[in-house]
């Protein structure tokens, strides 16, 4: 079941509810708060991979109770907009990999691999530079 704040789950998920999105006057207030939502969204990702929930979205953690809410919730701006910048928080420009989880980028970040080719691109490393590579992802 969706409700009418643009993509947040029923009140029975573990994640617990989304904060509602405010309505706005204008278009650029509305888009911030809605980065803002799908920010926290993020921020707070929880991999629920080994769990079998139909009709959920790990994304937004959305809820649904049929094919039809999902593709309803997949088509809402919240989906598309934190869709695409989960995208490009687990994309290491570096090594040029695409992650499906923000888990697996935290665990590439650590790997030995990423690593090497930093330091090799750092030549040799200067120290107390952060990874200019992959700004947006934290380890």
């Amino acid at each position: 079941m969706q409700q009418g704040n643009g993509g947040a789950q029923s009140p029975g998920d573990p994640a617990g509810p989304l904060p509602p999105l405010q309505p706005s006057s204008s278009a650029s207030s509305a888009g911030a708060g809605l980065a803002q939502t799908v920010a926290e969204l993020l921020s707070n990702y929880q991999p629920a991979s080994s769990e079998r929930r139909p009709f959920y979205c790990r994304i937004c953690r959305f809820q649904g109770q049929s094919l039809e809410d999902l593709a309803h919730h997949k088509k809402g701006e919240l989906h598309r907009l934190a869709q695409e910048s989960e995208r490009k928080l687990t994309f290491c420009r570096l090594c040029r990999k695409q992650f499906t989880s923000m888990e697996q980028m935290k665990s590439h970040l650590k790997g030995k691999p990423h690593q090497e080719l930093l330091m090799k691109r750092r030549g040799g490393g200067r120290g107390g530079e952060g990874d200019k590579w992959n700004k947006g992802a934290k380890l």
